[in-house]
């Protein structure tokens, strides 16, 4: 549960780029709005078509909780940090030099 507060929150904090944003904008409108019944199923079907949209996935996290949903919202939480940790392959980090002074 603490990782999908984490997504939850680090997804309200940061505005992502507009395009992101491009063929999802009625789902998310009507996440929006607080009309999480509604918005679940937009939201599900805009998932499955684009599983690498960060805003949708989120989204559909946050609207699972509002919902009430939290065996649902745990899963795509559980889910979400699979994914996000199976991307942090260690050669695509970025080294941090040491400065020694």
């Amino acid at each position: 549960m603490r990782t999908a507060l984490l997504i939850l929150v680090v997804f309200t904090v940061i505005r992502p780029p507009a395009k992101l944003f491009a063929d999802t904008n009625s789902a998310i409108e009507v996440y929006r709005s607080g009309d999480y019944k509604t918005a679940i199923p937009l939201l599900q079907s805009e998932s499955a078509q684009d599983k690498d949209n960060p805003i949708v996935r989120s989204a559909l996290l946050s609207a699972l909780v509002y919902d009430g949903r939290v065996d649902a919202a745990s899963e795509l939480s559980d889910q979400l940090a699979t994914a996000f940790q199976s991307r942090q392959r260690p050669s695509q980090r970025v080294p941090i030099p040491v400065l020694h002074g």
